[in-house]
């Protein structure tokens, strides 16, 4: 009988030793989907890393060509200035015509509204984020897939 009990101890403890090393392969199954997940989470990281980027290289070339309109905007504001008040001294001598100061003055009136305008509408769109928005049709503030 304490032969029989030993023999099956024994047949016990071999059974449960082979449980720990034989598992079927559920094991590697599981690290195959863990290294699948991790890998999902790092392509899904750069995918996120090189759309930023994106947004940033457009929104930086989009700030480069509005700058780059509001000096031109600028300077030919300020040529239609002094248009102007060269004019006003032709008119003064006589060898210019009121109409001519007025055709200038409006040239000068509407060039001032475009600058005007150009910086109100650049203000804006910089400070409500609506340039990325109309430049990429989403609002980039809060990240996809992510709620408040």
């Amino acid at each position: 009988n304490g032969l029989l009990s030993a023999v099956n101890q024994v047949w016990s403890v071999a059974a449960a030793g082979t449980e720990v090393f034989y598992d079927g392969g559920a094991r590697a199954a599981a690290l195959r989907i863990t290294r699948a997940a991790y890998d999902a989470s790092v392509a899904n990281y750069r995918q996120t890393v090189l759309a930023a980027l994106q947004d940033a290289e457009t929104s930086l070339s989009r700030f480069a060509a509005t700058r780059r309109q509001l000096a031109r905007l600028a300077s030919a504001e300020q040529s239609a200035s002094r248009a102007a008040a060269l004019n006003r001294q032709r008119v003064e001598a006589g060898t210019s015509t009121l109409i001519d100061q007025l055709d200038v003055e409006r040239q000068q009136g509407i060039l001032a509204v475009l600058h005007a305008a150009a910086r109100a509408t650049r203000g804006a769109r910089c400070a409500t984020g609506e340039e990325v928005r109309h430049q990429t049709g989403k609002d980039q503030r809060q990240p996809e897939g992510r709620s408040k």
